[in-house]
């Protein structure tokens, strides 16, 4: 889960005196700080050096008047300028550190049965949608085509279809299919999304060619245009299965698990394929319920944000290869 840990005890433990002695004002404010977090973090050792930075932070937000929720909180929606714990990394921000490992297993082999699942809303495509995509020209998806509507989707986990958010985005990428995968390989296009905070990969099974077929996924993406950390942070754990051809790659995926319970139900796929001699064409295709804070949010609001969220990403693709 999203663990919110004081910078300052984390990283400058091993600088214990470094409030200066010829600053007794800064040793009396760093004592301070440290009883104030620990009142909120109890298990954090007493003593701990603050620079003058984390003085001037802890004085800033005025944690002395804050609960501890509204402390954790406030960790929470630090803005690192590092642009996130990397994947399977942990890293710190200026006052706060951020983790976003791995915290569901599969159980058995039923988890990773989604093709058929995704395949079965793909190909009951509303009709007026089917008759838009078969309409668009190449000159339509040299940037991004992007549409989003309901449909009932069954995904497997919530006992029957339920009325969901659906989106449908091409892009063209103009570099070919060898060269994008070169650069985005299937196993990392959720690492390379656009708003990516963090995350988690565990690979559970390869092909005979070393490449990665099924992989578990903790994923962390900002809700927000601007990519910083808060409570409603997209959290999602997902099961990704890759089927690979000679002409693409798809990633089928279904969230099995969300830390913070943004989201109740995430299934669809990306696909990577060759589009004349030197083009790819992404498409993703998915199925969404989303909650902020433990709250569902309607489908409208859920479909506002999908559009343009994912058509972010196709836009981001193409700017790490072009």
């Amino acid at each position: 889960m999203f663990r919110v840990i004081p910078f300052f005890a984390v990283v400058v433990l091993s600088l214990v005196g470094a409030c200066a002695a010829a600053e007794p004002t800064a040793d009396e404010q760093c004592a301070e700080l440290t009883a104030s977090i620990r009142s909120c973090y109890p298990e954090l050792p007493a003593d701990a050096a603050c620079t003058p930075e984390i003085i001037d932070r802890y004085q800033a937000e005025d944690f002395d008047a804050m609960s501890c929720e509204s402390i954790d909180a406030a960790g929470k929606a630090d803005v690192f300028s590092f642009g996130g714990c990397g994947v399977n990394e942990h890293q710190c921000g200026f006052l706060f550190c951020c983790d976003h490992g791995i915290n569901w297993e599969p159980t058995g082999d039923a988890d990773w049965q989604i093709i058929d699942i995704v395949d079965a809303f793909q190909d009951d495509l509303p009709l007026d949608i089917a008759a838009e995509f078969d309409g668009l020209t190449r000159d339509d998806v040299l940037d991004v085509y992007s549409v989003t509507y309901e449909q009932s989707v069954d995904d497997g986990l919530h006992g029957g279809p339920h009325l969901l958010a659906v989106e449908h985005t091409q892009g063209i990428v103009a570099v070919s299919l060898e060269d994008f995968l070169a650069r985005v390989p299937a196993d990392r296009w959720g690492v390379e999304l656009d708003h990516y905070l963090g995350g988690e990969v565990q690979v559970h099974e390869t092909d005979a060619e070393g490449r990665v077929v099924r992989q578990v996924e903790r994923m962390v993406l900002s809700p927000l245009p601007i990519d910083i950390h808060t409570p409603a942070n997209a959290d999602m754990t997902k099961v990704e299965h890759i089927v690979y051809g000679d002409d693409a790659v798809t990633v089928y995926w279904r969230v099995m698990y969300s830390d913070n319970l943004s989201t109740e139900t995430d299934v669809g796929s990306v696909s990577f394929i060759r589009h004349g001699v030197d083009e790819t064409l992404v498409v993703f295709h998915s199925a969404h319920k989303l909650s902020a804070l433990g709250v569902p949010l309607a489908n409208s609001l859920a479909r506002a944000s999908l559009g343009p969220f994912f058509s972010d990403h196709v836009r981001h693709y193409r700017g790490l290869v072009e």
